[in-house]
């Protein structure tokens, strides 16, 4: 069993549709460690500074100026992202809705015509079923309608509730392309 080779583990990959995440987290995990070694190393140059200032006062004249520029190139990295202005986003999502096609004259009239067919439908469906219920509830009739009257109230209920669905689905339509 010593002759089984071991098997490496194998670098963790994101999955495609996390890799712009974790790109992200990559970039601002080494952006927190760059400006962490910046500030370490404009601290241990003040420390210099100090100490430098009781033996030499010209050596720290050439000690600062190496700090700043790192600090500076850090200013630029960030910069270099320019953030995105308000008024800029608000002109980019207007131009985006000027692009959207818009519903032309026809598609709202077949609009019209199926939330009709939907409201005629449905009204037809609660008067089937309230026949169907009435019927349930007369003694006498028909076998069925006799034999399990909980089940036929049941089902012309649920009739009904079809029904009423239609209506509503026929009303919310119509609403969607007449109603600004």
């Amino acid at each position: 069993m010593g002759d089984v080779p071991r098997r490496e583990p194998r670098k963790f990959e994101p999955p495609p549709w996390e890799r712009d995440a974790f790109e992200e987290l990559r970039r601002r995990k080494e952006q927190e460690q760059a400006e962490r070694e910046l500030e370490e190393a404009l601290r241990r140059a003040k420390a210099a500074e100090v100490q430098g200032e009781a033996q030499q006062p010209g050596a720290s004249e050439q000690a600062a100026p190496a700090p700043s520029k790192a600090a500076e190139e850090v200013g630029q990295s960030e910069a270099g992202k320019p953030a995105l202005d308000e008024r800029q986003v608000e002109r980019m999502l207007i131009q985006l809705a000027l692009e959207e096609p818009k519903a032309t004259q026809h598609v709202g009239t077949f609009a019209n015509a199926v939330a009709a067919g939907m409201a005629a439908a449905g009204l037809g469906f609660v008067v089937w079923s309230a026949v169907l219920f009435a019927r349930t509830r007369a003694t006498g009739g028909d076998a069925v309608a006799a034999a399990s009257p909980l089940v036929t109230t049941i089902a012309s209920l649920l009739m009904m509730l079809w029904g009423f669905m239609m209506i509503g689905g026929g009303v919310l339509l119509w609403r969607k392309h007449n109603v600004r």
